[in-house]
C-alpha cells in the first residue's frame, strides 16, 4: 500500500507540475491578432503558398480568405498536386471570378523517390514565389481579413525570421472532437513555450504545418523543404531547423485569425493522426513507448482509480484525496483549453479520447513494423529504407520514402 501511495504522488505532483506549465504557456503564448494594429515598418510581397491534393471541398474557402485579406502586395500560387476531384475546376472559376488579384495555378510534377508529397509540393510553390515572405498554408486552412497583416507585423515587431501558430481547430464529428483538440492540448502541457524563443535547442520548437511564414532569406538558409523531404512532420522538422542555423522563430496563438478542420471522418481522423504519430518519434518504438506511458500514468490511469474509488475500493484516505485531485486537475485543464482555444474539446469525454490515442499509437506502430508505411491522400510512403519498390495501388506510381528511423 505504501507503493501505491507514493505512486499516487508521484502522479499528483507530476499533474501540478502540467497545471503550472500550461498556466505559464498561457500566459507566454502570444496572440496573433495583437499585432494586428501594429504599424507596418515595410509592406514587402507577401507569396501565400498552397498546395493542394484532392481538395475540393475546401479549397474555395481557403483560396477566398486569400482573396479578402487587407494586405494588398500580395501574390497567391496554388500547386494542384495531381488531384482527381475537382479541385483544378475550382480553382480556374476562383481564378476567373477574381481576375484583378495575384491568383496563379501551377500542375504538381510526378513525386521523384525520397519526397513526401506535401513536402515536394512546397518545394514547388517556394521556387515559383517571388515574395521576400512566405507563407505556407494548408489548403484545408482559411482565414480572417487582418490574418496575412498581423502575421507580417509579428515578424517585424519581433525580429523574427520565422512564425507558426496554433490555428482554431474547427471539429465536428464525436471522433474530432475526442481527438483533434489533443494538438493543442499535449504541446500545452509539456513543451515551456518561453523557450521555444528563449532557448538554443532545436529539440524544443514548435510549428504547425496549417500556417507558417518564413522570410525568404531564411528559408533559403536552412534549404527549405528540400532539408526535409522524406519528413512526415516537416513543420517542426523546419523549426528545429530554423534554431540549428541560429535564427529566430516566434510561435503565437492564431485564435479567431486562422482557422482549419483538419479531418471529418473516424476514418481521415485515424489515417492523419496515425501519420504523423509515430513519426514525431523518428519511428523510434522506445521513446513512444516511455511518452506514452507517461501520458496514461498522468492522463489515464486516474479515471481508472477513481472508477474503483467509487465503487468501493478500499484506498487509504490520502490515496482518495489525491485521486480526486488528479481528476479535477485533468478536467480542468481540459475545460481552460477549450475556452481558450475554442476547439470544442469535450471534457468528460477525455478518459475515450486518451484511450483512443492509445490505440491510434498501436495502429501507427503496426503500420511502420509491417511495412505498410505511411497512408495519406492516396499515397504510400515506406518507413524503413528498402531496395524494394514501392507500387502505389492507387495512382500506380512509386512513392518509395527512406524517412528516419532507428
Amino acid at each position: 500500500m505504501a507503493l501505491f501511495i507514493l505512486y499516487q504522488g508521484l502522479v499528483t505532483t507530476g499533474l501540478l507540475w502540467v497545471l503550472w506549465n500550461f498556466r505559464r504557456n498561457l500566459k507566454d503564448l502570444l496572440f496573433l491578432r495583437d499585432f494586428g494594429n501594429c504599424l507596418l515598418l515595410s509592406k514587402p510581397l507577401v507569396s501565400v503558398l498552397v498546395p493542394a491534393r484532392n481538395e475540393e471541398r475546401n479549397i474555395r474557402r481557403s483560396i477566398q480568405s486569400i482573396l479578402s485579406q487587407d494586405y494588398e502586395n500580395l501574390e497567391i500560387i496554388v500547386l494542384d498536386d495531381q488531384s482527381t476531384d475537382k479541385t483544378r475546376e475550382i480553382l480556374e472559376e476562383l481564378k476567373k471570378q477574381y481576375p484583378e488579384k495575384r491568383l496563379k495555378i501551377i500542375e504538381g510534377k510526378a513525386l521523384p523517390k525520397g519526397w513526401v508529397g506535401k513536402n515536394y509540393a512546397c518545394h514547388q510553390l517556394a521556387q515559383e514565389a517571388e515574395g521576400e515572405i512566405l507563407l505556407f498554408m494548408d489548403a484545408d486552412t482559411w482565414l480572417s481579413p487582418g490574418a496575412v497583416r498581423a502575421g507580417l507585423a509579428a515578424l517585424q515587431e519581433t525580429g523574427s525570421d520565422f512564425l507558426s501558430l496554433f490555428p482554431t481547430e474547427v471539429t465536428g464529428t464525436i471522433w474530432e472532437r475526442m481527438i483533434v483538440p489533443f494538438m493543442h492540448f499535449a504541446p500545452m502541457c509539456f513543451l515551456p513555450f518561453n523557450l521555444i524563443r528563449n532557448s538554443p535547442n532545436p529539440l524544443i520548437s514548435m510549428a504547425v504545418g496549417q500556417f507558417m511564414i518564413f522570410r525568404r532569406t531564411a528559408y533559403r538558409a536552412i534549404g527549405g523543404h528540400a532539408s526535409v523531404k522524406g519528413e512526415v512532420v516537416e513543420d517542426i522538422m523546419l523549426a528545429r531547423r530554423i534554431k540549428e542555423f541560429g535564427l529566430a522563430p516566434l510561435f503565437l496563438d492564431g485564435n479567431s485569425l486562422v482557422f482549419c478542420r483538419m479531418y471529418r471522418s473516424l476514418k481521415e481522423v485515424w489515417l492523419g493522426f496515425s501519420k504523423f504519430l509515430f513519426a514525431v518519434f523518428q519511428f523510434r518504438l522506445l521513446p513512444l513507448i516511455l511518452v506514452m506511458a507517461i501520458f496514461d500514468a498522468l492522463f489515464l490511469t486516474p479515471f481508472f482509480y477513481l472508477l474503483r474509488m467509487l465503487l468501493g475500493a478500499g484506498y487509504p484516505a490520502p490515496a482518495n484525496l489525491m485521486i480526486s485531485v488528479q481528476v479535477a486537475v485533468i478536467i480542468g485543464l481540459r475545460f481552460y483549453q477549450s475556452f481558450r482555444f475554442q476547439s470544442r474539446g469535450d471534457a468528460l469525454l477525455h478518459p475515450l479520447s486518451v484511450i483512443h490515442i492509445n490505440l491510434i499509437a498501436l495502429f501507427s506502430v503496426f503500420l511502420h513494423l509491417s511495412g505498410i508505411g505511411v497512408i495519406w491522400k492516396g499515397r504510400k510512403y515506406r518507413t524503413k529504407a528498402s531496395e524494394e519498390p514501392w507500387l502505389d495501388s492507387e495512382e500506380e506510381e512509386e512513392s518509395r520514402v527512406p524517412l528516419h528511423y532507428s
